[in-house]
């Protein structure tokens, strides 16, 4: 999940050597961006963020992203 996640980052951004270190911001993502990989990955994993996680100010590295994900995944039983 967390190769998928950079990957689609850097498709969205242009950005290159994106780690999960990163904070959004530095990798280019904006709000707009934000709310797309959002939705994106709610469609793709069958979850769903609360509106706290939607605010990229309470989200603010790759790697807090996929812990969340990842948390929403488990609990859905859906994948990696």
């Amino acid at each position: 999940m967390l190769n998928e996640l950079i990957s689609r980052i850097s498709e969205l951004t242009g950005a290159e050597n994106v780690s999960e270190s990163d904070e959004f911001r530095s990798v280019g993502i904006d709000s707009l961006t934000y709310v797309q990989l959002v939705v994106e990955t709610e469609q793709k994993y069958n979850i769903e963020f609360s509106d706290d996680d939607l605010l990229i100010d309470n989200v603010k590295t790759i790697a807090e992203f996929v812990r969340i994900t990842e948390e929403k995944c488990k609990r859905r039983n859906c994948g990696e």
